[in-house]
């Protein structure tokens, strides 16, 4: 794996990941998130690899494509995958802001091409994306919020929880605890296409702020912090 930054020399950027995903249909296609360089797609279980990055948005305030912190595929139709890029935090529009890279990107020919899909997103600081098994139309993206820090725009951009029904096409804000917009969303699991499972980073020093795991046991449309945890032994 190796190949020159957009914009700017050397390959040390082919060497950073941040995530990866398998197609659960085939073991041996396997995509690998760089840090500003692109995706990385293998068809042979690692022995060859393929850059792609068509359709990542990469502007002219920078020097590489936004960093893809997860992958995830789409559990019926392999073809399609949701990656959760940051870059920013900052507006999704206009194009003029660095940070207008970032969010979620989708791709139906198994990551040959990419579109943003950024729609009702207050920030494209995207952290993690989730396809529901039971409807794959319905899709979670967890955002951070955080100070703005490529963003031409000052000011502070909400984290928090977000729902698509129609595969990425638009998406609505969850609810979270009051409090908590601070949190980067980098972790979640649903069950049965009802019960969401979530975790959260504080970014700050309000340590009171920090939310921890969450759960919710109606698709999102409500969740609470989960601080009561007791152990389980699978053995008979």
């Amino acid at each position: 794996i190796n190949g020159a930054l957009k914009g700017g020399p050397g390959n040390i950027q082919d060497h950073m990941f941040h995530s990866i995903a398998i197609d659960p249909k085939n073991q041996n296609v396997v995509y690998a998130g760089t840090e500003t360089n692109g995706i990385f797609k293998t068809t042979d279980g690692g022995s060859t690899w393929i850059r792609l990055r068509q359709g990542l948005k990469c502007t002219v305030y920078q020097t590489g494509y936004s960093q893809i912190f997860n992958i995830t595929v789409d559990p019926i139709n392999s073809q399609i995958l949701y990656a959760a890029t940051v870059n920013g935090p900052g507006p999704n529009s206009p194009q003029l802001y660095p940070s207008a890279s970032g969010g979620v990107y989708r791709s139906t020919d198994g990551g040959l091409s990419w579109t943003q899909k950024n729609n009702g997103l207050p920030n494209t600081y995207a952290t993690y994306v989730l396809v529901d098994s039971t409807n794959p139309q319905r899709i979670y993206v967890g955002l951070g919020g955080v100070k703005s820090t490529f963003s031409l725009a000052p000011g502070f951009y909400r984290g928090g929880v977000y729902v698509s029904t129609n595969a990425g096409d638009s998406w609505t804000a969850l609810p979270v605890p009051a409090g908590v917009d601070s949190n980067i969303y980098v972790n979640m699991v649903i069950r049965g296409g009802n019960i969401l499972y979530g975790s959260a980073q504080l970014h700050g020093t309000d340590a009171s702020a920090a939310m921890g795991f969450f759960r919710s046991t109606d698709a999102g449309q409500s969740c609470a912090r989960s601080s009561t945890f007791v152990a389980y032994d699978p053995r008979p």
